[in-house]
């Protein structure tokens, strides 16, 4: 059989069709895999990637990475027209001239910019356009800010909401529908409440924790577009749960039972065949915090009081206990990186000569993790912490260097619920403020663009639970506070550009 190349020869359109070996590079390489993670996964050296990447974009002409993943190749009628003399196309070109300028002008006309395309505003109102009868929180947003995932206590978002529980939806900015993921009949077994969701970067994959027997912890759930929708993952008693960006992996913190003690398994399964792809042990049991994945997916960024794995110093706080005093480990930050196959713990301390307490709930980006925590100091003779401020940390996960560390003695700083992370796009909801606070790039500090929304009392609306998409464009938040009409403590999520 002839080779791609030899077509030049006989006359056919010189266009520069890639090997089987090249397209497999060039398939992981649009799904965002750097050239050691394409290595890994299909068995070559790292100089073989390179080697291949380099060669494709030599034949296509490309410059980068970024448009070698756009490129797609020319359909027929495409390589027909490489094919035919110039003088021919110029002269076609000329006859339709008129004609091409008035479609291309049209759609020009016709075409809008994406912040206009997509819905900004209140996300959580009555399909009727009554005010939602309950609180909604845990927002999440795919990378391109399209969809937006969260969990709802509220019954009339949608009109076959049956169940009576907390419910996980997902609503389409583009097309400004809001779809229920959990709707289930009255009385079946997954009739419960469903929490925590995670979105892939797609939007595509949703996994979220349902309530089991046990009326605090759940299994998983995963939703799947375009597949069979709701599906059951795993029905070990979970407390929380992560999926990751290209919606390949569920990271999740379960709880497993031996004859001494419950223990908390970090557990990285994979979508497709289930299998556990990484795990490891949290001590003490219920000292987890929720994990996150990179954009890449290559980091797993996670707080617990210790990793076995980790060779990690614990952070200890000296607890009085009875009569004794007892040094107990308290949470801290781990990084898993799943090209390497090592955990480590970034090395954090604060600059006020007080040491850390507690580490909040981590957020990741790209290349970066965000956590918020607690300093203080120790109270001599008392076997106790004084609790003295609060505060963010921005650590590279490439390099472990802390990029940034902010400080405040007011203990609401860090306690609104965790912050939300894009890029080098740090934004967080003080606890009690009415407002957000951003570091946009971290660490310079720009004001919140946060309206007040008019369904609350003047004075009591607080913001929570910011969310940003991937692209840092799209930020959706939490706004509490009591409703003017009712006086009832009620949540809503809105979503806007930035």
């Amino acid at each position: 059989m002839a080779s791609p190349w030899s077509r030049r020869q006989r006359g056919r359109p010189p266009y520069p069709l890639l090997t089987p070996a090249e397209e497999r590079v060039l398939a992981h390489l649009r799904r965002g895999l750097t050239n050691a993670e394409i290595a890994v996964r299909l068995g070559v050296s790292l100089d073989a990637v390179k080697y291949h990447v380099s060669n494709m974009l030599g034949k296509l002409g490309l410059q980068n990475r970024e448009q070698l993943a756009a490129w797609r190749e020319p359909s027929r009628p495409r390589r027909m027209w490489a094919g035919i003399p110039a003088v021919v196309k110029i002269g076609l070109v000329t006859a339709a001239g008129v004609a091409v300028v008035a479609v291309v002008h049209a759609f020009a006309t016709r075409t809008e910019p994406e912040s206009e395309t997509l819905f900004q505003g209140l996300v959580t109102v009555g399909f009727d356009g009554a005010p939602a009868n309950g609180p909604s929180r845990n927002a999440h947003l795919s990378t391109d800010g399209r969809y937006l995932v969260f969990e709802s206590d509220a019954s009339n978002l949608v009109k076959d909401d049956r169940n009576g529980g907390t419910d996980v939806f997902r609503f389409d900015r583009r097309e400004r529908k809001l779809q229920l993921l959990t709707d289930l009949a009255p009385g079946s077994a997954s009739a419960v409440s469903s929490s925590g969701p995670s979105v892939s970067a797609n939007g595509d994959v949703v996994a979220f924790i349902v309530a089991g027997a046990n009326p605090f912890f759940g299994g998983i759930r995963l939703w799947e577009n375009g597949t069979s929708g709701l599906r059951n993952f795993s029905d070990v008693p979970t407390l929380v749960a992560s999926v990751s960006p290209r919606g390949d992996l569920v990271a999740a913190v379960q709880l497993e039972q031996s004859a001494a003690q419950t223990l908390a398994i970090l557990e990285v399964r994979d979508v497709r065949s289930g299998d556990t792809v990484w795990r490891t042990p949290l001590e003490p049991a219920l000292d987890a915090g929720t994990p996150g994945f990179s954009s890449d997916g290559r980091w797993l960024v996670f707080a617990a009081s210790s990793v076995p794995e980790a060779r990690c110093e614990p952070l200890l706080r000296e607890v009085l206990i009875g009569d004794s005093v007892n040094a107990l480990p308290v949470a801290r930050p781990f990084v898993h990186d799943f090209l390497t196959g090592e955990t480590w713990c970034p090395s954090i301390t604060p600059t006020d000569g007080t040491v850390i307490v507690d580490f909040g709930i981590a957020a990741v980006s790209g290349d970066a993790a965000a956590f918020a925590f607690m300093s203080g100091e120790t109270v001599a003779g008392s076997g106790g912490t004084r609790i003295l401020g609060a505060g963010l940390v921005m650590v590279s996960l490439a390099t472990g260097e802390v990029l940034g560390t902010l400080a405040s003695a007011d203990l609401s700083f860090c306690c609104g619920g965790p912050p939300a992370i894009a890029g080098r796009t740090l934004v967080w909801g003080p606890y009690r403020k009415a407002g957000l606070d951003y570091f946009d790039p971290f660490p310079d500090a720009l004001p919140a663009t946060v309206v007040t929304p008019g369904r609350f009392a003047p004075g009591t609306a607080k913001y929570f639970g910011p969310a940003l998409s991937g692209d840092s464009r799209s930020l959706a938040y939490g706004v509490e506070g009591h409703d003017i009409q009712t006086g009832a403590t009620l949540g809503d999520l809105y979503v806007f550009y930035r």
